[in-house]
């Protein structure tokens, strides 16, 4: 219940985790790998652009975001 409540606020709010926002973490110039120093987490990717090593949380002018692949929907008889 108390989640309920805790999604309620961060929706009225606006909230955005980093994963939401325009980051390194979601740029299709990232590594597709991530770098982990820090037992399993990600802390750090390769920059395919400018080949530099970034946080997941930064961002730089050239930040394009990442396309994600939908699947298609199938389509009912009737349509055309």
């Amino acid at each position: 219940m108390s989640a309920d409540r805790f999604a309620q606020r961060k929706a009225a709010q606006g909230y955005r985790s980093p994963g939401m926002r325009d980051a390194c973490c979601n740029c299709v110039h990232r590594s597709a790998g991530a770098i982990t120093f820090d037992g399993g987490r990600a802390t750090g990717y390769d920059c395919t652009l400018g080949k530099f090593l970034v946080v997941p949380q930064g961002i730089c002018d050239r930040y394009a975001p990442a396309v994600i692949a939908r699947k298609p929907t199938p389509k009912k008889e009737n349509d055309q």
